[in-house]
Parts: structure tokens; sequence; C-alpha cells
């Protein structure tokens, strides 16, 4: 066989081969249309429907990533793209955080995959991994970093191209208490990972005409993206030198209603103060070392999940002033997790957890809970 006729046979093949994709990617792609199409009633199926339609006309890959993050942005209150990179994820953008954060921070994350389980656990597996935060190793002091908050729940989602994980969606449930739409967003990072596979198959073209209107690279987001191996050349070019991070800012006492991701900080809070004339106890403060923020963000998201998952009898304790005699068990539990947790970090006192039970639990009223064994 001559060279000539060896280069037309991989030539052939190649072609043979990209046919297959195409065809696979298209039919995957029309059978999840259909589906949606026939339930369009359900709840959020009119949205997916949407976005599915958006990720039909995106011709770039940047097209496609902030596709994924609009629609994902309308379901979760925060969300984080990361490109996969030498055993690294890189930020690529996010929705629903402050606006210095997606406009400078999201740049500057460079999350070793094996330094945290939870990133390599979700990699390795290609499956979406959910977490309370309280059940976060150490990628939760990273997790607080990002714009000094520390969600409830926290879920890493792979995007798969051309079968390897070429990205993360990191969702959290920002100043809720729950992470709605998982399911939902899980084929939306499906349909977007066969959208790449299409794109760097070189597959895609722009459509002639537009039903949506194809989002746009943000200003911010140019010059800056870092991108798997996976993906273009245009794009893995563009990776920065890796940068130290900046420090994070120090906290700042905040209530609850104050603490809504994008809305900004015009002026320090005063820490709440306890009713009934009891000592006032802060959030944490710019003073605490970070053993004891970590401690304090242990007590604060164990206590809103015990709230979460007994609001009926929370708002009977509220009203007799039982709490701990009606919540005995949860709070007992919760008071050994979190023990377990910091016990080699801080000193037994001052109590985190007693102080968040107080603060969040009885709403700043001591008498509220009754008698503590602790």
């Amino acid at each position: 066989m001559t060279q000539e006729h060896l280069i037309q046979e991989l030539k052939d093949k190649f072609k043979k081969q990209i046919s297959s994709l195409q065809s696979e990617v298209e039919s995957e792609l029309d059978l999840l249309q259909k589906q949606f199409t026939e339930t369009q009633n359900a709840d959020g199926s009119k949205e997916l429907m949407e976005c599915l339609q958006k990720f039909r006309e995106g011709y770039t890959q940047a097209n496609i990533l902030n596709i994924l993050l609009d629609c994902v942005g309308k379901i979760v209150p925060r969300v984080l793209f990361l490109i996969v990179k030498d055993r690294l994820l890189h930020g690529f953008a996010a929705r629903g955080f402050e606006r210095d954060f997606m406009e400078g921070k999201v740049k500057k994350i460079h999350w070793g995959i094996n330094a945290y389980p939870e990133l390599r656990e979700s990699i390795n597996s290609m499956s979406m991994k959910l977490y309370n935060y309280s059940d976060l190793g150490s990628i939760s002091d990273a997790i607080t970093e990002l714009d000094d908050f520390s969600p409830v729940k926290s879920a890493f989602i792979p995007i798969q191209v051309r079968g390897k994980v070429a990205g993360l969606l990191y969702l959290d449930s920002g100043a809720t208490m729950e992470l709605p739409g998982l399911g939902m967003i899980e084929n939306l990072a499906h349909v977007a990972g066969m959208e790449l596979t299409m794109i760097t198959a070189k597959l895609k073209k722009k459509p002639a005409n537009l039903k949506y209107k194809v989002p746009a690279e943000p200003a911010s987001q140019k010059r800056s993206v870092p991108g798997p191996d996976q993906i273009t050349e245009k794009i893995r070019d563009e990776i920065p030198v890796q940068q130290k991070s900046e420090p994070a800012s120090e906290p700042h006492a905040e209530s609850e209603e104050d603490r809504v991701p994008g809305k900004p900080q015009t002026e320090m809070l005063k820490p709440p103060i306890e009713r009934a004339g009891n000592k006032a106890i802060a959030l944490p403060s710019a003073d605490d070392t970070p053993e004891v923020k970590k401690a304090k963000r242990v007590a604060r998201v164990l206590i809103s999940d015990l709230i979460l998952y007994n609001q009926d009898k929370v708002n009977e304790g509220r009203n007799t002033g039982n709490l701990y005699n009606l919540l005995k068990e949860d709070i007992d539990r919760s008071y050994d997790h979190y023990q377990g947790r910091v016990k080699e970090l801080v000193p037994e006192e001052p109590n985190y957890f007693k102080e968040e039970l107080v603060r969040c639990l009885a709403e700043g009223d001591r008498s509220l809970l009754g008698v503590l064994p602790f």
C-alpha cells in the first residue's frame, strides 16, 4: 500500500468516525427534546425546552457554557463553572454571587482536584455529588472564601466531552436552605457536554436564523478563559498563568436577611441582640481566628439544617418555651457532630454551638430553649 493510499484510508476512517459521532449526538438530542416536548406541562419542562433550543443555536464553546450558566442560574441561587486542566479546576464564570466575585475573583480560582476528595469523587465517578455543608472536608473553607459565605447545601456536577470530564458545575443553596432542580440540571449538563462535543469536532456552525439571542462572552471573561485538554486550542491558549489568590476579605456580622447573593453591603451591620436582656451573641468577626470562624460556620449550618427539617416542632417550641425538650434527639446528635468536627480546633468554651442555638433556633431568647445539658 502506497503512502497516498494509507493517508486516504485514514481520512476516510476519520470521516466515518465523525459522521457516526454526529449522528449519535444528534439522535440523543432529538430524543431528549421529544421527551420534554411530551411533558411540557410538568414543572420546569417549558424552561428546560427553552434551554435545549438555546443549546441548539449555540455555536461556540463560550456560547454553550454561558447558556448553561444562565439556565442553571434560574434554578439554583448560585452556580460556578470550573474547567479541568492539569489536575486543576480553573474558574470560568458564575451566576448569583457578589458582583466583584463574578467580575474578577472567579478567574483566580485554581482548585487542586487531588486536594479535595469531593472534587476527586465527582470527577472520577463522572456523577453528581450532593453534600450538606457540615459534611464537607477542607473544601468548605475554599467555598467560604469565594465570597465570605457558607451555604447549607452544595453539589458538584461533571461535564463530559468526548467521554472525559472537561469541566465541573459547582452549585449551592445560597441564602436558602434547599438546592432544587438537580435532576433538571443534570440533564442540562449532559446536553451541554454533547453540544461541546459537537463543537470541538467542528460539527456545528452558526445557525442562519436564531430564535433566541445567544449570550455573548462577557468582557470580564475575555482573554483569560482557561480550557481543558479536550477543548480547542483557541481557548486553551488563553489560559492565564496561575495567580496567587488574594486573601479573602474578613467577613462582617450580618443577619440572615442580609446574606442574599448579589445584594451589595452598604454598611457594617450590628450583631443580633438577644431578647430578655441577655448578652448579645455576634456572628463571626474580623478578630476571629480561622479555627474559630470554622467552628462558628459548622455550628451555624448544623442549626440551620435542624430548623429546616423540624419546622413544626421549632414553631411549637418557640411558642411554648421548651425547644430543647421537643428537639432533644436532633440537638444532641447535632452537638455530637459539632464536637467531632471542632474539638481539635477550638477550646470547649466559648461554646459556639450553644451560642448559635440561642441566636438562630431561639431567635436570641435563651429562655425559649429550656435547660440544656451542655
